[in-house]
């Protein structure tokens, strides 16, 4: 029983310690937020979901155009024997029983392939940013309306209040 003593006393400080902690959090706990027109636009830019996936689609697409640019590079393919039987050796690059293989290829484009992909990659890029910016206008248009009707909502509610009294 006397061992049950210390841990009965060090739950019941436990419990009070948790009590106190969410009396003193629930304190100073606010349910709203004030914001003016331009904390709440500069919130949305940066926290945006669609906003930062438009802005990743618009650099992935600058990506593609400087990878449209870069020409095909060449291949250079070498190759050995490991080991060699008849003379037991490995590595055998000699000229007599060795064999190595060295294989050079290049691509070429046709038909002003380059020209037409590079042309396709920058039109792709210049519509992710057009998209973009439309996305943010549409957006910031659906901000300030929400904005101006929750002031007009308080604004009405306000003379609701004062004509009440």
């Amino acid at each position: 029983m006397n061992f049950l003593k210390p841990i009965g006393s060090f739950l019941l400080l436990l419990f009070a310690a948790q009590l106190h902690a969410q009396s003193t959090s629930t304190a100073f706990v606010m349910d709203t937020v004030t914001l003016d027109i331009n904390q709440a636009e500069q919130r949305f830019v940066s926290k945006s979901v669609l906003l930062l996936a438009a802005k990743y689609d618009v650099d992935i697409s600058k990506a593609g155009v400087l990878q449209a640019k870069q020409w095909y590079n060449p291949n250079i393919t070498y190759a050995q024997q490991l080991y060699d039987p008849t003379t037991k050796k490995t590595f055998d690059n000699s000229t007599k029983t060795g064999q190595v293989d060295v294989q050079l290829s290049e691509t070429f484009s046709v038909a002003g392939k380059y020209i037409n992909n590079l042309k396709l990659a920058k039109l792709s890029n210049l519509k992710a940013e057009e998209a973009f910016n439309q996305l943010t206008l549409s957006l910031k248009y659906e901000l300030y309306a929400n904005f101006s009707n929750v002031f007009v909502g308080q604004q009405k509610q306000k003379i609701y209040a004062y004509e009440q009294t």
